[in-house]
């Protein structure tokens, strides 16, 4: 019996974008094959992993007390190394599909200006999920490759890639990255300003879930008509009056 080449034991190159909201990670020549959120939940007593991503998330608001759901990453940055290499370790073996407990490379983006402390943290992760060979790329880099630009292309170039927790900018010019800078400021401060404001002006209480889609809807806006959503219709919305905590339900009615 010919025995399998090394080669084909081992699994296509991966490159991982560990964010605060979602996990990403990307198989040469399968693209992507994970999207997920970077949401894992423990079991508080005994510290043992009992779901990470779209099953933890499903465990939000259902889990007994015992079940903690958090993210192990904050800002764009390593929160907590233990379970954050959890997590990275989960979605690689996602990612390998069952072909090989092996990769030849691993890829993580990580920000230009990241400190040490922040590349320990991230290195520290990837030991923790077991992967040997891994690699750090500028992020700033990786937006603008990301975003469709040409390695080739002569023109100046900019891109502003707002994530969760951090917005990345870079700017290219003459195949040359010239700047590329991490702010540790994102959606999710978007989602707090909204509560706050819709708080402020309307004495209402809405959650974070209810702020992300208000901000979304109204980025669709822009090419729907005035009062709807991107489908053409009316937006409803469900929050609590901040003062007596009674639940309400109210809608912007469609444009005539």
């Amino acid at each position: 019996m010919k025995l399998p080449s090394i080669l084909n034991l081992m699994t296509d190159d991966l490159a991982v974008d560990l964010g605060t909201s979602r996990t990403r990670v990307f198989a040469r020549g399968r693209g992507i094959v994970v999207n997920e959120p970077s949401l894992l939940a423990y079991d508080a007593p005994s510290r043992e992993v009992v779901a990470v991503g779209l099953e933890a998330l499903e465990l939000e608001g259902r889990a007994s007390e015992d079940i903690q759901i958090i993210s192990p990453l904050q800002d764009g940055v390593v929160a907590d190394s233990t379970y954050a290499g959890k997590l990275l370790e989960h979605y690689i073996r996602k990612a390998r599909d069952r072909r090989s407990s092996i990769s030849r490379r691993v890829l993580i983006s990580i920000a230009a200006d990241a400190t040490d402390i922040e590349h320990y943290a991230l290195r520290y992760a990837a030991k923790e999920a077991s992967v040997g060979n891994v690699h750090f790329i500028n992020k700033g880099l990786v937006t603008i490759l990301g975003s469709g630009v040409a390695p080739e292309d002569q023109r100046a170039t900019m891109v502003v890639d707002i994530g969760a927790g951090t917005t990345t900018i870079a700017a290219m010019v003459h195949n040359h990255l010239i700047f590329t800078r991490t702010l540790r400021v994102g959606g999710n401060d978007m989602d707090i300003a909204l509560i706050n404001m819709i708080k402020q002006n309307h004495n209402l209480l809405v959650g974070p879930r209810t702020a992300e889609r208000v901000k979304n809807r109204t980025r669709l806006r822009r090419s729907a008509r005035p009062g709807t959503d991107h489908h053409g219709q009316g937006t409803q919305h469900h929050r609590r009056q901040s003062r007596n905590g009674r639940r309400q339900q109210h809608r912007n009615p469609r444009s005539s």
